[in-house]
């Protein structure tokens, strides 16, 4: 579940006050709803999603890219030949994230953003 908030959140004494356990799946539910709600509304995601994407570029030297964090150890990889079998394994020293001054591991740092570029 990635809600950005949490179900007891909501049941404290600032928000509904509910004391009771029984409408919690509803409330669970409920709440999850209005977060993805939030997503579609800002067209991005608020949480860490940790997957293999896949993206087509268009031959340019910039790849635009949904919200990124970091590259993992598997890499980034490219298909030369266009036949879905990503043959090439670039160092993390072939690419650069942008923007330069992204830095989106800072936790706390009200200055971080994701990277959106390749």
């Amino acid at each position: 579940m990635n809600a950005y908030v949490s179900v007891d959140t909501l049941k404290s004494s600032g928000v509904l006050n509910i004391t009771g356990s029984g409408d919690d799946t509803r409330l669970r539910s409920l709440v999850e709803n209005v977060s993805r709600m939030v997503d579609r509304y800002c067209n991005r995601h608020f949480y860490i999603l940790q997957a293999t994407r896949k993206f087509d570029g268009n031959g340019t030297v910039r790849l635009l890219v949904p919200d990124l964090v970091s590259i993992d150890s598997s890499g980034l990889k490219t298909d030369d030949d266009r036949d879905r079998t990503f043959e090439t394994t670039w160092a993390a020293t072939d690419y650069l994230l942008a923007p330069s001054n992204a830095d989106p591991t800072t936790a706390g740092n009200l200055e971080s953003r994701p990277y959106t570029a390749i």
